[in-house]
């Protein structure tokens, strides 16, 4: 790869004029700016990336601040670590000062030391991931700096760490190199899986912080293919320290099914999502916020109860009186597990139409109707359960509806 070719590629990529800014700032700040890491593999194996990481011989700091006002930008962040988050618009870009790191013991976080560019590509996960290109302003592009042969590995289809004490060093490269592995469709090279089949025997992992563990299956969970990473967790003994359970074929099958579900239910409007959902297939509650977990547990207990009852619903009332106060995750779980379409007829219902039914008179026009302020809520849900039913079509039935009611009360028939 020549520095033409990997200039010509920058020049015809989306982000050339923004990379071009940044470089031109770097000069005029008197530091040096160069795209590194996954946008840079990305480019070459012909994918384009929206995730910009930058780093910086110098401040990279004060160079995502003066750029976010040239750019008319916001800096989201900016950490001791001489990181910074720059967002412009929907793009978001990482900033980190040239570093080098070592670690006081596995999973601690690093301590760093200022060093050049070239320098730091030795403290990256894998040699795909460390390739650079300096960015030169006016000048154009730099050559592609590739010290750890990144080139022949994407070539090779290939994950490499860059030294034998990486997973050791920062536990989390495990779960990356699971998830990367997936997502570009490479394989980990021979000395790679031994040394992470060490790592994960030694128990290094268990020293992450749970942030940052949660940080890293967050975004497993995020990937396309995260159902195959998920059963190369199992493949490598992670799986059921992590989630209790091993991944059988039932529990797969379930996680399989995750993704039609939210699609299926968001495109109804109701809030579910693929961690939350893979979540409750696995009963791992800390995968949903706290509050959200607390909230749904009880109707999940209930589960077995709610598809009895659905069992029985013989008439539109009862499907919406089992349902409707099921949260959306939960009622999504609930379609998981129905055995078949039959059992889940009556949840598709509900979604796309029952929950849906309101009647057209208001409570207050109901008090108004029946002269009876204290039973309001009883008439309004007998309207309710009629209008479900399909009995009253109209709002004149619903107003017939209401004084019949109001009279059999007037006569204690209530």
């Amino acid at each position: 790869m020549t520095a033409k070719d990997i200039g010509r590629l920058l020049e015809n990529c989306p982000s050339s004029s923004l990379l071009a800014q940044i470089g031109a700032q770097a000069r005029r700040s008197g530091s040096r700016a160069a795209v590194v890491g996954g946008f840079v593999r990305d480019l070459l194996l012909g994918t384009a990336s929206q995730d910009i990481d930058i780093v910086v011989e110098g401040s990279a700091v004060v160079l995502a601040r003066q750029l976010s006002g040239l750019l008319q930008g916001r800096l989201v962040k900016a950490s001791p670590f001489g990181t910074a988050l720059l967002a412009l618009g929907d793009q978001k870009i990482d900033f980190a000062a040239a570093r080098t790191e070592y670690y006081a013991h596995p999973g601690a976080l690093p301590v760093v030391t200022p060093a050049s560019i070239p320098q730091d590509l030795f403290r990256r996960d894998f040699t795909v991931n460390a390739l650079a290109v300096e960015l030169l302003g006016d000048d154009g592009f730099g050559p592609l700096l590739d010290p750890c042969g990144g080139v022949g590995d994407l070539g090779n289809r290939r994950l490499r760490i860059l030294h034998a004490g990486s997973f050791q060093d920062d536990p989390t490269r495990i779960f990356r190199a699971l998830r990367l592995a997936n997502r570009l469709k490479f394989t980990l090279d021979t000395a790679t899986e031994e040394l992470l089949r060490e790592a994960i025997k030694s128990q290094g992992w268990r020293n992450i912080s749970s942030a940052r563990l949660m940080r890293e299956l967050r975004l497993m969970f995020d990937e396309p293919d995260w159902v195959s990473a998920c059963r190369d967790l199992e493949r490598y003994g992670l799986f059921a320290p992590l989630f209790g359970p091993a991944l059988t074929e039932d529990w797969a099958g379930k996680l399989e099914k995750v993704d039609p579900a939210v699609e299926f239910f968001t495109g109804q409007g109701l809030a579910v999502d693929r961690i939350g959902l893979a979540g409750l297939c696995l009963k791992a509650y800390f995968l949903l916020p706290a509050r959200l977990a607390r909230q749904i547990r009880p109707a999940v207990e209930r589960l077995p109860d709610t598809r009895r009852e659905l069992a029985g619903a013989d008439r539109p009332h009862k499907i919406f009186a089992a349902l409707a106060q099921i949260p959306p995750p939960v009622l999504a779980y609930l379609w998981i597990i129905c055995q078949n379409g039959e059992e889940q007829r009556p949840i598709r219902r509900y979604v796309e139409e029952l929950r849906h039914v309101k009647p057209g008179l208001s409570a207050a026009q109901i008090a108004a109707q029946s002269g009876s302020g204290p039973q309001v809520k009883m008439l309004y849900n007998k309207l309710l359960t009629a209008k479900l039913d399909g009995r009253l079509p109209t709002l004149e039935d619903e107003r017939e509806f209401i004084q019949r009611l109001a009279a059999e009360s007037t006569h204690g028939g209530l």
